[in-house]
């Protein structure tokens, strides 16, 4: 994935993009919905088990060595799964920071039938 969306998550708004973004050819940042993760942040959810959770769920593999892509009609367990982890635990500003950009980035990429692109 290009280093433009780095340490986040990335929903492409057309086909093209899509196209774009699976080849690595990404022409520019308007034709995408993109939300950053703070390292921090990533590695925090990370030891927690919070992106376990999503990938034992999803059958993913979400970690700071791969990029993975995620179905637009998997996003509603996503979202349900921030809410359940929300609901459990204290979390850093930049952690629900993210993690509500994350729900609203999982409901658009319901809403458009886009996939999510995790590239942490």
């Amino acid at each position: 994935m290009s280093e433009l969306f780095r340490m986040g998550v990335v929903i492409p708004l057309t086909d093209e993009a899509e196209e774009d973004i699976v080849i690595n050819d990404i022409k520019g940042e308007d034709e995408y919905r993109y939300i950053e993760i703070k390292a921090e942040d990533f590695f925090t959810l990370y030891q927690s088990g919070f992106f376990r959770t999503i990938n034992d769920e999803l059958d993913t593999l979400i970690d700071e060595y791969n990029d993975e892509i995620i179905d637009h009609s998997k996003a509603k367990v996503i979202i349900k799964l921030i809410e359940k982890y929300s609901a459990k635990r204290y979390l850093s500003v930049g952690e629900k920071e993210f993690l509500d950009n994350l729900k609203e980035l999982c409901l658009q990429a319901s809403q458009l039938n886009r996939p999510l692109f995790f590239v942490l």
